[in-house]
């Protein structure tokens, strides 16, 4: 178990101890005790080492383990004591025998004792490895060999007429307003795997326009927020406020919510959801997924669905898909070998999709099949060990346990987090790497690679699922139900989720732990005080805006301090007493300030404080937290600049955010030279340089590790244009950059580091530059994005634009707001058709605030162009573009399009804030290719467009916010259309009698529009009878809206 992993603490303890030694000169010879230190760890690590590698481990080892991991965190706090100190030391002579001096405290020799309880602990440790370890198929599964199937979308194997049944129960009449059916099965089982296929099927989610997945956790307080997020695209703090919440979002409408990972404690809310499920319209679905008979008897005549365990040819099936077996191609004798192999492994998973994809990953092919059934028969021996009740839990111990040391350690730390908990990756590697689980040869860079490679690892053999991204790239995942009860198991004594009333079960072992409260965590927080050699505090919870200042003086051993998204607004002066502290996190609090004591910190890695929109400024002593590898301080729109001395920091690796002041005492941009940074870097307010050598200094060219740039001006001073260009021409970035952002740059010409060399760029944003002509950008190979905004001194898009290429990769340009810009040439000199070889791959572009630009040029494969706020014009350039399908036109004065129709192909239009459109196009000619129209935010339109009948082919036709429209009556030509919204238009009175004849239309919305409401009701409006064939209706009256199928 993870509990009894001590061997990457002792590596640890070597590697500082060898460092200490490098630092005093002598090798390991400089000092007795230092000598007898690392002999006497590296004897215990090498016992250590033996000992976690048993699968059945006696008590009297696990009590072994026990003590010497408490040994060696003792023996690391000593040596973070006698770092601090030995910094006092000039002399290297005194350095060199001084390691014994500076641990003495009075009489008392404290590293002398842990050594001497450690060389006792050497010599009771003597046991061999056991007879039938398997370290063959240990050193396989982590050699590297075998090709994963992580990445790859793996079918769903022996469940369509699962779900088809499941389909059945839900549509199947019911008395009841909302029917709730449960699928029910042991855990693994795939429960959410069905669930999922129900909830994407086509067929069912034509019958529902509302579907709402919750995916449901342990605490109350985490499921009122993903219930308001996932129903209600809100989070709720209180249960009252999501009840009001969800009532109001589900008021007579027609859904279909699933409730996924029901547990028989959380009955309470759901009764709660279900008498809020009753206000929807009758037709209404929840769908639920437990491990829980009871909670599905709860709702006594509602239907249940027993889910049982897949077939062995589906489990068979399943296995060779994850494992990556070849299907064809063996000898004869190796295909009867494999089967046989195979049936008799998959009998271990008793039909659990779960066991059978952690064993699959568990036995990679690796293009041999002799390897392969050789590692198959051994997983088979080893998986007889075990004697559990569950299907499941053997499989995941096996896997468990051919886990290395570190990666053991890694895993089980993850029980910190509460059930189904979203866990940031890069976060989460950073932790790691912050409590010393993951340990390199020294070189900062291999640091990323071990860290990535271990979280790869537990992805590949399924301790996590669910990967997604947020907008800004970040990676999140989480860990299904049954592996996280199995991490429980692994980490029951060091690691814990502390909530309310589990104070009495807390082991005294514990080191790491997060507090997660629906309600501000004062008592809690005295009870854990008493943990002195706690590790980690997590405050998952936004229920607190203050920390007793007393508290941390008592946590001295603390390694990881987490207080983001809680809700503070000041730090305790106390940090200062965290002096083993190496990750503090504060982001998206409400700080003002950090306290200058956090210069204690000497260890700190990590200072996380992005998001922290009121941080007015940092210590002038954070240059003294000289082990600093990431300083966190994106998005901090309060802070003005960093304090002088960021320079010292060499072993920084991530600032994305360096920030000029006008002070004195504030940053210069040459400290930059000193850093090695990576990833990302803005540099702002440049207007603040006084020199141009410090521009110089700064040697952005040399930082090959930082892929995304940007450089800004900000307001806040005045800078000549000829400094600025000067500024700028020495900052010119690595060659291999990717991002680059340059806004606000007060100069009149481009660097001429633009005309060269940035061949890797795949993204562009020029912002308020000053320059009168665009760089020459076409010959840059890789670039795919391209962003100009207020650029208001161009009034040419010139020949200089296109270099010596012809933009061979741009995929997406967006032009904003060039007042001045008239002419976009050619590339033979003038207006008019470019070559076919110029733009071939670009698919998008949007031209916005151009009021001068009259025409754009030939772009062969363009299919999507959005026109805002410009010259009526360009509309002309339209028979230019032959591959374009969509068009947008915004904030446009015409009463209807006027352009060359012959080639039109256009499927999709859109009309924003065309307040005079009139009718669609000149002539009334038809347009067969058109299949989405939408008018949007014309608020003069008072009737729809009478050439509506050209569009021969529209099968949707979206109205919205309209507010003079009152005709809509030249709908009856549309034939084709499938789906009808009108949206807000309060004038709209009533609808067409000849909207009955639209004999296609499935769909029909009409929502906001009070003028016409009694119209639509049911049994007494006058309309009623012109809409009541169409199969979908959601028809709003006042705050209520009807759904009818």
């Amino acid at each position: 178990m993870a509990d009894s992993i001590v061997s990457p603490v002792l590596q640890l303890l070597l590697n500082r101890l060898d460092t200490i030694c490098l630092s005093i000169g002598g090798g390991c010879g400089g000092d007795e005790i230092l000598t007898r230190s690392r002999s006497v760890v590296a004897a215990v690590k090498d016992l250590a080492t033996v000992a976690e590698q048993r699968f059945e481990m006696a008590e009297e080892i696990k009590r072994w383990l026990t003590e010497v991991k408490r040994l060696a965190y003792r023996l690391s706090y000593l040596l973070d004591d006698y770092e601090q100190q030995i910094r006092k030391v000039r002399n290297q002579k005194l350095m060199s025998c001084c390691f014994g001096f500076f641990t003495k405290t009075g009489d008392r020799r404290p590293i002398a004792n842990v050594l001497q309880k450690l060389a006792t602990l050497a010599g009771e440790g003597n046991w061999p490895l056991e007879s039938n370890w398997r370290p063959d198929l240990y050193f396989r599964l982590n050699s590297g060999s075998g090709t994963s199937s992580l990445g790859l979308e793996l079918e769903i194997v022996g469940r369509d007429t699962d779900r088809d049944k499941v389909i059945s129960l839900l549509l199947s009449e019911a008395k009841e307003i909302c029917r709730v059916v449960s699928i029910v099965g042991v855990g693994g089982v795939g429960k959410t795997t069905l669930a999922r296929l129900v909830f994407n099927d086509e067929a069912l989610g034509r019958n529902f326009r509302f579907k709402y997945w919750v995916s449901l956790g342990s605490g109350l307080h985490f499921n009122v927020e993903r219930i308001g997020e996932a129903i209600c695209s809100k989070k709720f703090t209180s249960l009252v406020d999501l009840m009001d919440g969800i009532r109001r979002e589900l008021l007579r409408k027609r859904f279909f919510i699933v409730l996924d990972n029901l547990c028989f404690e959380e009955m309470d809310l759901l009764l709660m959801l279900i008498n809020l499920f009753n206000e929807g319209s009758p037709g209404s679905t929840v769908l639920i997924t437990t491990c829980s008979v009871e909670v599905a008897d709860t709702f006594g005549s509602m239907p249940l669905y027993h889910l049982q365990p897949l077939h062995d040819a589906d489990c068979l099936d399943m296995l060779w898909k994850v494992a990556l077996l070849p299907r064809e191609g063996k000898e004869e004798k190796q295909s009867i070998e494999l089967l046989q192999i195979s049936k008799i492994l998959v009998a271990h998973c008793g039909g659990l999709p779960l066991a059978v994809k952690v064993l699959g990953a568990l036995l990679p092919y690796n293009g041999e099949m002799g390897d392969w059934l050789s590692a198959a028969t051994l997983a088979f021996l080893e998986l007889q060990k075990y004697s559990c009740t569950s299907n499941i839990f053997p499989v995941l111990h096996l896997s468990y346990d051919l886990l290395p040391s570190n990666l053991k350690q890694c895993f089980a730390y993850c029980s910190i987090f509460p059930r189904k908990y979203w866990i940031r990756k890069e976060k989460l590697l950073q932790l790691w790497k912050s409590e010393g689980f993951l340990q390199t040869s020294g070189s900062s860079e291999n640091f990323d690679d071990m860290a990535e490679d271990c979280f790869m690892t537990l992805l590949q053999r399924l301790f996590f699922e669910d990967i997604i991204r947020d907008e800004s790239g970040n990676m999140f995942c989480r860990m299904h139900d049954v592996v996280y009860d199995f991490v429980l198991t692994v980490s029951i004594t060091t690691c814990s989720v502390v909530g309310p009333g589990i104070s009495k079960i807390v082991s005294k072992e514990l080191h790491h732990c997060s507090l997660a409260f629906e309600f501000e965590p004062s008592a809690p927080l005295r009870y854990l005080s008493n943990k002195e050699d706690l590790q980690t505090l997590l405050f998952i919870s936004s229920k607190f805006d203050s920390v007793p200042d007393t508290i941390f003086s008592r946590l001295s051993h603390l390694h990881v301090l987490d207080f983001s998204q809680s809700g503070i607004s000041e730090l305790p002066v106390s940090l200062g007493a965290l002096k083993h502290l190496r990750y503090l996190d504060a982001s998206r609090t409400y700080i003002r300030k950090i306290p200058e004591t956090i210069s204690n910190l000497k260890y700190l890695q990590t200072l996380e404080l992005s998001e922290c929109y009121n941080l007015e400024e940092l210590p002038k002593t954070v240059p003294q937290l000289t082990n600093l590898v990431n300083l966190g301080i994106s998005s901090c729109c309060s802070l003005t600049y960093l304090p002088s001395g960021i320079e010292k920091l060499r072993l920084l690796e991530k600032l994305p955010t360096f920030v000029l002041g006008k002070q004195s005492d504030s940053a210069k941009l040459n400290e930059l030279s000193e850093l090695d940074l990576k990833e990302r870097l803005e540099i702002q307010n440049l207007e603040n340089v006084t020199k141009e050598a410090e521009a110089g200094g700064a040697e952005l060219f040399k930082k090959v590790s930082i892929h995304s740039l940007e450089l800004s001006w900000g307001h806040s001073g005045v800078m000549s244009a000829q400094m600025s260009a000067k500024i700028l021409e020495y900052l010119y970035p690595p060659l291999n950059l990717r991002d680059f952002r340059l806004k606000g740059y007060e100069g009149s010409r481009f660097p001429s580091w633009m005309n060269w060399g940035l061949r890797n760029l795949s993204s562009i944003s020029l912002i308020s530059c000053s320059c009168q002509t665009l760089p020459p950008l076409g010959q840059l190979p890789s670039l795919k994005f391209l962003y100009l905004k207020e650029m208001s001194e161009v009034q040419l898009i010139g020949l200089e634009f296109y270099g010596d290429g012809e933009f061979p990769c741009l995929e997406q340009l967006e032009i904003y707001d060039m007042p001045n810009l008239e002419e976009w040439m050619s590339i033979e000199g003038s207006s008019g058709p470019l070559s076919l070889q110029v733009f071939p791959c670009l698919d998008k572009l949007v031209v916005k605030g151009c009021h001068r630009l009259t025409l754009l040029p030939v772009i062969p494969n363009l299919r999507s162009l959005a026109l805002c706020d410009s010259n009526e014009m360009l509309l002309h350039s339209v028979v230019h573009l032959p591959s374009l399908s969509s068009l947008v036109v915004e904030k446009f004065n015409l009463e209807f399009l006027t352009f060359y129709l012959e080639n039109f192909s256009i499927e999709k239009l859109t009309f924003y804030d065309c307040d005079n459109l009139d009718h669609l196009f000149e002539d009334n000619q038809a347009f067969s290719s058109l299949k989405h129209l939408s008018i949007l935010y014309c608020d003069r339109l008072m009737s729809l467009p009478s050439d509506l009948r050209s569009l021969t082919s529209l099968q949707r036709f979206d109205v919205m916010e309209c507010e003079q429209l009152r005709d809509i009556s030249s709908l009856v030509s549309l034939g084709s259309l499938e789906e009808l919204s009108v949206v807000s238009c309060p004038m709209l009175q009533s609808l067409p009698s000849s909207i009955r004849y639209l004999t296609n239309l499935q769909r029909l919305v009409i929502k906001g529009c009070p003028a016409s409401q009694g119209r639509l009701e049911k049994k007494n409006g006058g309309d009623w009878s012109k809409i009541a064939h169409i199969p979908y209706l959601e028809i709003e009256h006042k705050e209520l809206v009807l759904e009818d199928k």
